[in-house]
C-alpha cells in the first residue's frame, strides 16, 4: 500500500475495533493501541498485522474515516460542493496561475499541516477553490467545510431550537477535531460592526483546538480589515505570516461569469 495515513488517537482505537474484530491473525489490541501512544505506530502502514487479506478493509476504513466528518458541513450553496481542480476554468493566466497556485498548497498540505488564505474580492472563485483542495486533502485525510455565516446563523438558531442546538454542538467538536477544516466568507459573518464577542469566543476555542492541524480560510478583507473587526490575538493565529501560504486573487473579475 502506497503513502502513509495519519491517525489520531480516536481514530486508532476504531481501526484496532476493526483489525482485531475482522483479522485472523492474532491481534493484540491493547498492544497495538499502547505502541500507538509511544508513537511507535502512527500509520497504518506500521501495523505488522496489517497486510494482504485485509487490504480491501482498510481501503474502505480509510474512506470512511476521510469523510466522516463532511456530511456536517455548510455550504452557501450546493452547487459547489463536489467542485474539483479538473473543474476549474483558466481563460486567462491570472485564472491559471491562481489555480496551479492552490493546487501546490493542496499537494503540500497532504504532508504538513498549517494555515492557508485565500484572499479577493467576492466571486473570484476563493470558495469553489477552496472546494477543490479539500476534495484533495480528503483522499488521505478527514475534511469539514464551513461557511461562517451558516455557523453564525446555527449559532442563532441553537439557542431556542434543540435540535438545532445539537446539530450546532456537533459541527463545533466536528470543527475542533477534523484534519482539514475550510473557514469560508472570514469576517462576512461579522457584519459592518465587527465581531459579536460570541462569535470571537466560538471562533477563538476553534482556532486554539486546531494547533498542530490544518486550515484554510477564505475572506474578502485584507489584515488590516480583519483586525479591525476581531480581535489580534484571534487573526494572529488564523493568518499565516509566510507569505507562500496567502493565494491573492488578482486580475480575475468574476470567475461566476468566466
Amino acid at each position: 500500500m502506497g503513502g502513509t495515513f495519519d491517525m489520531t488517537e480516536d481514530t486508532a482505537v476504531r481501526f484496532a475495533e476493526l483489525i482485531a474484530s475482522k483479522s485472523d491473525t492474532k491481534f493484540d489490541k491493547q498492544q497495538f493501541l499502547e505502541n500507538f501512544r509511544k508513537g511507535a505506530a502512527s500509520t497504518a502502514e506500521d501495523i505488522p498485522e496489517v497486510s494482504g487479506v485485509l487490504a480491501d478493509k482498510i481501503a474502505r476504513f480509510r474512506k470512511t474515516e476521510t469523510r466522516r466528518y463532511y456530511p456536517m458541513s455548510l455550504f452557501v450553496s450546493e452547487d459547489v460542493k463536489f467542485f474539483e481542480f479538473k473543474d476549474w476554468k483558466a481563460p486567462t493566466e491570472a485564472h491559471h496561475d491562481i489555480g496551479k497556485q492552490a493546487f501546490i498548497a493542496a499537494k503540500k498540505m497532504e504532508q504538513t499541516s498549517g494555515n492557508y488564505v485565500l484572499v479577493g474580492r467576492a466571486g473570484t472563485g476563493k470558495t469553489a477553490l477552496s472546494v477543490a483542495m479539500l476534495n484533495e486533502l480528503m483522499k488521505v485525510k478527514s475534511g469539514l467545510f464551513v461557511n461562517l455565516v451558516n455557523l453564525r446563523s446555527l449559532m442563532l438558531m441553537s439557542i431556542n431550537d434543540e435540535r438545532a442546538k445539537q446539530d450546532y454542538n456537533m459541527l463545533i467538536r466536528g470543527m475542533k477535531e477534523v484534519d482539514v477544516l475550510v473557514m469560508d466568507d472570514f469576517g462576512k459573518e461579522s457584519g459592518s460592526g465587527g465581531a459579536t464577542d460570541k462569535m470571537t469566543e466560538i471562533l477563538y476555542g476553534i482556532v486554539n483546538a486546531r494547533i498542530g492541524k490544518t486550515t484554510i480560510i477564505t475572506t474578502n478583507d485584507n489584515l488590516t480589515e480583519l483586525n479591525a473587526k476581531y480581535d489580534e490575538s484571534l487573526t494572529s493565529r488564523l493568518i499565516p505570516k509566510d507569505k507562500d501560504k496567502i493565494i491573492i486573487f488578482q486580475g480575475i473579475d468574476d470567475y461566476r461569469e468566466a
